[in-house]
């Protein structure tokens, strides 16, 4: 990743990996919360497959899509 690719991924976003595991196979969504961003979606292709995450602001509201592959 580079540092752009870095930030929206982990921190507008949220897809984070955990410490403890490699590729991914052990993540955390945990997106800022940004009130004046309408809308920002992203994936990462993993090895087990793809981790998707859409956010979009309604209202007062911060909705979030996330997909996950299985397992």
């Amino acid at each position: 990743f580079g540092a752009v690719c870095k930030c929206l991924y982990q921190n507008i976003l949220g897809i984070q990996q955990t410490e403890d595991s490699c590729g991914y196979s052990h993540i955390r969504i945990a997106p800022a919360q940004i009130r004046n961003l309408s809308w920002a979606s992203g994936s990462i292709e993993t090895v087990c497959g793809q981790i998707r995450v859409e956010r979009r602001t309604d209202g007062e509201d911060i909705c979030f899509t996330v997909t996950l592959p299985e397992n």
